[in-house]
């Protein structure tokens, strides 16, 4: 299977994830839900949440593809795939190498795409999450956007107020949705936790404090660098590090398996971090901001920059045979 169908098939599913979990939650107004619904059915990319269901399916498939199955129809498909007697437990006799050359001997063939119930919530959660970001951004006193995607922003089709109280709403039912992750399997509150961080004042908000902020005129390139990290690559990172603990199951207790997932963590958060590099300077040198990089440090050293992260991050991936996450690198 080629990266586009992959890709196709990861977004269906996360699709029908965002469906499903949102009939869970709605407001009194009417308006309100509909200035909602149009924000975040508006035909994005679902990048997030795909990045997230991909990490928790390229963990799961290295590490651990004998956890606990929390649906009938993935229960039936592990069952099946014990029967060789071999499943890819991570135990304290396996090593990482061990794993991955387990996983190298399936990397060509097509696998089903794993999705349990908490895993639908968080792929919600984040996608809610970003959404409200983008209602946030477009108003006047930010970027002062009229359309996006090729239609009205929400509050030039809404009105700012109701703009404004549909991106809180989403903020607010994406904390929802994590913690209905939480009742679900409790061991996915240091996801949500990391989730939340990201998001916030040390965070995504924090980058556009950074960016929106008097002294952003004078910021060298790392000061640039930093604020693409905190506004951009933060929400990546905190997807495919959701996406990692979701797929890690460490139901046992054991030091081997905490210390098998921290070193998981640390190359997904590597990844993201590259890959929110490379995904910044390429909308900048695609949509030519008079804020980007390029305007302020030029082309050359732009499409230098966007180079070097988009193959860190893609080598990062391949490293840990992540095979899809490589592929998304490379496709940007």
């Amino acid at each position: 299977m080629n990266f586009k169908d992959r890709f196709d098939q990861y977004k269906s599913v996360v699709e029908d994830s965002i469906v499903y979990v949102y009939k869970k939650f709605g407001s009194v107004s009417k308006t309100l839900n509909e200035a909602i619904e149009y924000s975040i059915f508006s035909g994005g990319k679902r990048l997030r949440p795909i990045m997230l269901l991909a990490a928790f399916n390229e963990v799961r498939d290295l590490y651990n593809s004998d956890q606990p199955c929390l649906n009938s129809k993935i229960n039936n498909f592990c069952s099946s795939k014990k029967t060789n007697g071999e499943p890819f437990a991570l135990n304290p006799n396996t090593s990482i190498s061990t794993s991955v050359a387990r996983a190298d001997s399936q990397a060509g063939k097509d696998k089903q795409i794993f999705v349990d119930e908490a895993t639908k919530h968080l792929c919600f959660a984040i996608e809610a999450l970003h959404t409200y970001t983008l209602i946030h951004d477009d108003l006047p006193c930010m970027d002062d956007d009229d359309f996006r995607r090729g239609r009205p922003t929400t509050h030039k089709k809404f009105g700012q107020a109701q703009a404004l109280l549909a991106g809180d709403a989403l903020l607010n039912i994406s904390a929802q949705a994590a913690l209905e992750a939480i009742k679900l399997r409790p061991e996915l509150i240091d996801a949500a936790a990391y989730f939340f961080d990201a998001a916030g004042a040390m965070g995504t908000i924090g980058g556009q404090s950074l960016e929106f902020s008097s002294e952003f005129g004078d910021a060298g390139q790392g000061d640039f660098l930093n604020i693409y990290k905190l506004k951009t690559s933060k929400l990546f990172m905190a997807a495919v590090v959701m996406g990692g603990i979701c797929g890690f199951y460490d139901g046992q207790e054991a030091d081997f398996a905490k210390k098998e997932r921290a070193k998981i963590v640390e190359k997904l958060e590597s990844y993201a971090e590259n890959f929110g590099y490379a995904f910044q300077l390429k909308d900048d040198l695609d949509d030519k901001s008079p804020k980007g990089f390029s305007k302020k440090f030029g082309l050359k050293k732009a499409y230098e920059l966007y180079d070097f992260y988009k193959k860190t991050s893609a080598d990062t991936a391949e490293e840990c045979r992540f095979l899809f996450l490589k592929e998304l690198s490379l496709s940007l």
